[in-house]
């Protein structure tokens, strides 16, 4: 049996968020970027999204962003597995496959900028990405603000399927132009 306490924080960028805690667990259950913990005012060390401490029995805890945030975190007794579900009942799984694939132009993205890929589309169940193997240069794949800090890399020769609806943005770090190639797969 786990005896566990939720609790959803917005983490203001900078400042710092104190709260106890008591268990044998804590765990950051969510957060959109790292943050950094420190326990009972010591040194501060850097926290993902998923990481779990382990016996912390009364511990006070200061939790810091460098960036505006929320995130949850699940302290308790026993043993907390944050990957499993139990469900009382049937449970039908339908994969919807799609049936229409359609060849995007394709992108070149000019140096040390960013471009947009494809345009959001509600049909869109996924993208397939690639930069080819013959280009000078991988790109960084994201939203609107991807740029040379963010966004995930996509290297020549590999393809990279995301499963969205949302416009796609590339951004070039090299000095030449690099090429995107994509197509969608709908469902019509």
């Amino acid at each position: 049996m786990v005896d566990q306490r939720s609790i959803t924080i917005t983490l203001n960028a900078g400042d710092p968020y104190r709260f106890s805690a008591s268990g044998s667990f804590v765990y950051l259950n969510s957060a959109t970027y790292a943050i950094s913990v420190a326990f009972d005012g010591g040194a501060y060390i850097p926290l993902a999204s998923g990481a779990k401490i382990g016996e912390v029995y009364e511990a006070y805890f200061t939790l810091l962003s460098t960036t505006t945030q929320e995130v949850t975190i699940v302290y308790g007794d026993g043993e907390y597995d944050p990957g499993t579900a139990a469900v009382i009942g049937s449970v039908t799984v339908v994969q919807e496959i799609s049936d229409v694939l359609t060849d995007v132009t394709e992108v070149s993205v000019p140096a040390t900028t960013t471009s947009q890929i494809m345009a959001a589309n509600a049909d869109r169940k996924e993208a397939i990405i690639q930069v080819a193997s013959t280009e000078g240069s991988l790109v960084r794949i994201g939203t609107s603000g991807v740029g040379a800090a963010n966004g995930l890399l996509c290297e020549q020769g590999v393809s990279m399927v995301l499963a969205t609806s949302a416009a796609i943005y590339a951004y070039n770090p090299s000095g030449s132009a690099v090429v995107v190639n994509a197509c969608e797969l709908e469902k019509a």
